[in-house]
Parts: structure tokens; sequence; C-alpha cells
């Protein structure tokens, strides 16, 4: 059984220049991040979610114990696109 972590953009305030500026930016972030997991297999993303561009990314980490690891991962591809500041990481209980 796989552990959730959802990936939160927040695009509020933004004009629509920014906001579709912000939109490919987080497109390139899925793609790269995509590929990263589909490259290291200790997580996975539905490619179909990350084409879409859309403001939530959810990743699947393949064990509790991997968690940390893929945590790092997207913190590190967020501060490489420089979305850090506009992303929230939330790790679900339950």
């Amino acid at each position: 059984m796989g552990h959730r972590i959802i990936i939160q953009f927040d695009l509020d305030g933004l004009s629509s220049d920014e906001h579709r500026d912000i939109s490919y930016k987080i497109w390139i972030f899925g793609e790269e991040l995509y590929l990263a997991f589909k490259a290291t297999k200790i997580a996975s993303m539905n490619i179909a979610l990350v084409d879409e561009a859309v403001t939530t990314h959810e990743v699947e980490a393949r064990s509790r114990a991997t968690v940390a690891r893929t945590r790092r991962i997207i913190q590190d591809m967020l501060d490489k696109h420089f979305l850090a500041d506009r992303a929230t990481i939330f790790i679900p209980t339950a």
C-alpha cells in the first residue's frame, strides 16, 4: 500500500500573465518530478494529471520508509523550479 503526498500550489492574487507563467512552471515541474520518480521507483505519479498542469499534484510513495526521501525529492524539485514559495506539501494521515 502506498502513502500519499499532496503538493498544493497557491495561485491566488496573480495576474493572468503571471498565472499562465506559473501554470507552465507547474507543468514542467510535474513532468520532471514524474520522470525522477519513474527512474528511482520510490514513488509514482499519474502522468495524465501532471499533463493537465493542475494546482494539485499527488505523489504515491511506495512505502512508509520512502516517504521522507520522496518529500526531499519534491522539495528539491520545487526549489529547482522556483516554486517552493507557491507550494505546500501535505502528507495525509490515516
